[in-house]
């Protein structure tokens, strides 16, 4: 199809709004690095043509776009994307018939338009070029399920329409309103997506899965799946054969475009995090189907193109799209951003932590390749959301202390089972350990590749993979936000076996490294950078860490440990209780008496005085303002959280060997001294 520059695509759009001439696909985006997998294809690639005039707008139908499935989303100015809607074109005598979903399970179904509603009939007006002209206007004003909108917009609104974007197998048109007596604008992007003709093979969703699914991100809190509850894993088609050897490098079918906005100076650092996953891939068989490409090689490039999967770099109203297929979860478009974050959020934590293990992060002047090793690290992360996995704990408390400071093992397991798991850096290793620095931060670990061959390998069986899932606690996932509590939740954390252990470890490389920058000026190339280490961040960074590692320590008071012959990973909700144990107790009085001597009595030094604490230019007095709050946080929040309590309290009652186990007398012993005053 030729290309239409981007002036000439604009006084297009002009006579779109003085004449109404219809809007055509424009195939804007040349895709000779992305191969498609069969199926994928939508059959012709154009869209329907959209025609505004004034306050109207027209869909200009060809009759192979009856018949077909669609889906649309609703984008608002401000907020979250609205949930989609499955919609259906057909000509029914002289009338163009629009039909609708009600239910995620009409949706599932084989042929969902079979109990679909009517939503709209229109005259099926014909055009010379062989298209129905079908006037949609009052679409945009009704409310669900007579029209895509949900709110009726009342008559006293002005509502306008932009030129729309058109793309080969989407299109976007934006809206505006305003109220008579209002200067102020509200507007809405909807997406119109044709979906694929040949539907991809659903796979189900499980209580247990990593998996997001339609809809888990369209709800807030994010939607988990109820007992009993049908749905599909989310994920992206490729091909499932297994391959090995040279039929392993086949062509990408997963293209991530690095955004325009990404600095020239971090572009090859983000590919090597997009492109890792390529080895959870390839150990279940799948070849290497991800591939990270520059945008700045694609012309047109457009963030509302479907074809337009992105890492971004900040533009967060830009980018943002998360489309998929309802009938499969076949992810057709996804757009992540907070690469832009890595340096600010992670680079300060990483001087302090890691200064005495990695020799770049004392350098006066940082090295690219430690910043870069950063970004790789969060790009990576960013990646296993555009994959389909979710946030969540997967396989801590897997892990000893000796193993996180053991070289061989480290260079074949990585410290941590999952790079979706936020652990960071590997704090626990000590400078006489001599662990090289790649062994020092995340990449995609144990769990990361079971649970790409759980989602994409069409080859295994399920009763393989429990088998797997049983084998050991190394796979096992679990949100955050679980009414399992535990050790299990090492958020900021390596999530050792051994918490205790952990943040004593960790607490002597802070010192250390500390002792290596307090008292010097970090410089950059880029000043900016140089800005992100100033003496202010670094302790703020200090203490932030000081309180995440006695955060994980309290994880183990009242905390249950998943049992390692669980079923399967279908396990409803509902049963999940039944395959835990609590911690047991000489590890609860470990942990009390770890918080009592290391974080409610006693503060280390360098936090409330000498020259760390000066040149940060915190008084003393500030400082321990800092260190009062915290305190009653971890007290109220987290040791005296209604669920711990709970858990502590029903020790006695309903346990046989309650007289061993720890309970809220004991908490509230142990708790005595320490913090009740």
């Amino acid at each position: 199809m030729k290309l239409i520059s981007a002036s000439h695509l604009a006084s297009v759009y002009v006579l779109l709004l003085v004449v109404g001439f219809p809007a055509k696909a424009i195939d804007n985006a040349p895709r000779d690095n992305q191969q498609k997998p069969d199926g994928q294809v939508q059959g012709p690639e154009e869209f329907w043509e959209i025609e505004v005039s004034d306050k109207n707008v027209s869909f200009n139908l060809l009759p192979s776009d009856l018949d077909q499935d669609y889906v649309v989303w609703k984008l608002p100015s401000t907020g979250k994307a609205a949930p989609w809607q499955l919609i259906r074109w057909s000509k029914e005598g002289d009338s163009i018939v629009l039909r609708s979903t009600a239910g995620r399970d009409a949706e599932l179904s084989s042929d969902w338009e079979t109990g679909a509603a009517v939503v709209a009939k229109f005259p099926a007006r014909s055009l010379v070029n062989g298209r129905y002209q079908v006037n949609v206007t009052r679409l945009f004003r009704a409310a669900y399920p007579s029209g895509w909108g949900h709110e009726e917009v009342s008559a006293s609104i002005a509502l306008r329409f932009d030129p729309p974007k058109m793309f080969p197998r989407n299109a976007v048109l934006t809206t505006s309103r305003r109220h008579a007596r209002s200067s102020v604008e509200a507007s809405m992007r909807w997406n119109f997506v044709r979906l694929p003709g040949i539907r991809m093979e659903t796979k189900k969703l499980l209580p247990r899965s990593a998996f997001m699914h339609p809809g888990f991100l369209e709800a807030w809190p994010f939607g988990d799946i109820k007992d009993g509850q049908q749905e599909v894993v989310q994920r992206w088609r490729i091909d499932g054969q297994k391959l090995s050897g040279e039929a392993a490098k086949q062509a990408s079918s997963i293209v991530v475009y690095l955004a325009p906005s990404t600095p020239e100076r971090w572009k090859p650092w983000v590919k090597k995090g997009v492109e890792s996953w390529n080895e959870a891939f390839l150990a279940a068989g799948l070849g290497t189907p991800i591939a990270a490409v520059d945008a700045l090689s694609v012309g047109g490039w457009d963030y509302d193109d479907l074809r337009n999967s992105a890492l971004c770099w900040g533009e967060r109203e830009a980018c943002g799209w998360n489309i998929f297929d309802p009938r499969t979860g076949e992810i057709l478009q996804a757009q992540i951003h907070s690469t832009d974050q890595s340096l600010p959020s992670l680079l300060p934590r990483y001087l302090v932590n890691m200064a005495a293990l990695d020799p770049r992060a004392a350098e006066e002047t940082l090295p690219d390749d430690l910043l870069g090793s950063l970004v790789r690290q969060v790009a990576a992360h960013e990646i296993g959301h555009l994959l389909g996995l979710k946030d969540g704990t997967y396989g801590t408390f897997s892990y000893s202390t000796e193993q996180l400071r053991d070289r061989s093992w480290l260079e074949s397991n990585r410290f941590s089972p999952s790079i979706m798991n936020y652990a960071r850096f590997n704090y626990v290793a000590q400078p006489e350990d001599n662990v090289p620095v790649p062994s020092l931060l995340q990449g995609i670990g144990s769990a990361d590749r079971f649970w790409i061959r759980w989602g994409y390998s069409k080859s295994d069986s399920s009763a393989e993979l429990d088998a797997l899932w049983n084998s050991k606690s190394l796979y096992r996932y679990r949100r955050t936000d679980s009414r399992v509590k535990g050790p299990y939740d090492g958020i900021e954390t390596p999530g050792v076996s051994d918490p205790v252990a952990g943040a004593q470890l960790g607490w002597k490389n802070v010192e250390r490294s500390i002792a290596l920058i307090s008292n010097r000026e970090i410089s950059s190339s880029d000043p900016d950078i140089a800005e992100l280490v100033g003496p202010k961040a670094l302790y703020d960074a200090a203490f932030q860490q000081w309180v995440n590692m006695n955060r994980q320590v309290v994880s183990l008071i009242g905390g249950k440990m998943l049992d390692p012959s669980l079923n399967s990973i279908g396990e409803p909700e509902s049963v999940r209780e039944s395959g835990v144990s609590l911690v047991p107790s000489d590890q609860q009085r470990a942990a009390i008496r770890h918080l009592c001597t290391g974080f409610f009595k006693k503060v280390p030094d360098l936090l409330v005085k000498g020259n760390f604490l000066r040149r940060s230019g915190l008084t003393t007095s500030a400082a321990e303002e800092k260190i009062r709050l915290a305190r009653e946080q971890m007290y109220g929040l987290s040791i005296a959280e209604r669920s711990r309590i709970e858990v502590l309290r029903d020790v006695g009652t309903n346990r046989p060997n309650a007289e061993r186990d720890f309970g809220t007398y004991d908490l509230l012993r142990e708790l005595r001294e320490c913090v009740v005053r």
